[in-house]
């Protein structure tokens, strides 16, 4: 349950319209994630308070690993293991304390279906780019 913080926060932010001074996001990539974000949310099923809160906390916890992104210069290509290494810490600290928070919003048998779903799509993702990701 570690990186569920992250996953969901990733899959239901980006299904939300990015501010103006963010750059534009490829259409396609958009409607999947608004997809995954409808599957989620009914089989999550989350009652409006929980869609709310949940949008609150993800907004809070995109803003934070996107600061460490920047700080980190990811994307610029010049970056050493130890600072990927803080990096990694810093935005499993980030999942963490959102992971906490997610126990205060969800029940128990949401928290089992959100595993279930991870689980899922964890094993839709190809052995060679899962490797990648560690």
């Amino acid at each position: 349950m570690k990186r569920m913080a992250g996953i969901v926060a990733v899959l239901l932010a980006t299904a939300f319209p990015a501010p103006a001074s963010e750059p534009e996001r490829d259409p396609q990539q958009t409607e999947r994630v608004v997809q995954r974000f409808e599957e989620v949310a009914g089989r999550l099923s989350l009652t409006p308070q929980q869609a709310e809160q949940l949008r609150a906390l993800l907004s809070g916890v995109l803003s934070s690993m996107k600061a460490v992104r920047d700080d980190y210069g990811v994307g610029v290509g010049n970056q050493s293991r130890r600072s990927r290494r803080r990096m990694a810490r810093e935005i499993r600290a980030i999942q963490a304390h959102a992971d906490g928070r997610l126990k205060l919003i969800l029940s128990n048998a949401q928290i089992r279906e959100l595993k279930r779903i991870r689980k899922e799509w964890r094993d839709e993702i190809p052995s060679w780019a899962a490797l990648s990701t560690r």
